[in-house]
């Protein structure tokens, strides 16, 4: 998926949270469902190894704000509806994130 698919994908759909979690999945190269506490392991992992920082992660009603600093000075925002999405979704980016930095 490219960075536009992964960000504006509406995972209030069943269908949409089901592609999402299919990717998570892809990437991870595990066959079950990721379980939340294996996510959060593995964000702060890629947190630390790649520099993609959370910068500002706001709650408003049900939806969830996340602002990512991709390079410094160089900010991606994410509207999310659960916190297991978002952990989806950040691995997923980071991914593609890992491949551009290599094709630089």
């Amino acid at each position: 998926m490219e960075n536009y698919e992964i960000k504006y994908l509406d995972c209030s759909k069943v269908q949409n949270r089901i592609l999402l979690l299919k990717e998570t999945k892809k990437v991870l190269r595990t066959d079950e469902k990721p379980s939340k506490e294996r996510l959060k392991k593995i964000v702060k992992s890629l947190q630390k190894k790649y520099g993609i920082k959370i910068r500002v992660f706001r709650q408003k009603g049900n939806l969830l704000f996340c602002s990512l600093e991709i390079e410094r000075g160089t900010f991606s925002t994410l509207c999310c509806n659960s916190l297991y999405e978002f952990m989806c979704k950040y691995i997923l980016l980071c991914k593609n994130e890992v491949e551009r930095r290599k094709a630089l």
